[in-house]
């Protein structure tokens, strides 16, 4: 008969692949940082032209609203 002393078998290969599933887990967790990161500093400047955008048209419609304030004054000067 034979008797195993120890409660488990060979641990270490276990061991090494689980050490080297989380080194994956770290570079994979670093990429999705970088690329996060990316993605709200492209975020940050969509918004800025977004705003500058707005501001554009918010003057042509300030110019549009002048323009048509004149064409009726010349209109109703007839």
């Amino acid at each position: 008969m034979s008797h195993h002393r120890e409660p488990v078998g060979y641990t270490c290969p276990d061991i090494d692949n689980l050490i080297e599933r989380l080194e994956e887990l770290r570079n994979d967790n670093d990429q999705l940082r970088a690329w996060g990161a990316e993605e709200a500093t492209r975020v940050d400047e969509l918004e800025q032209e977004l705003e500058a955008a707005q501001e554009q048209v918010s003057d042509l419609q300030s110019e549009l609203e002048a323009a048509n304030a004149r064409i009726t004054e010349m209109e109703n000067a007839q």
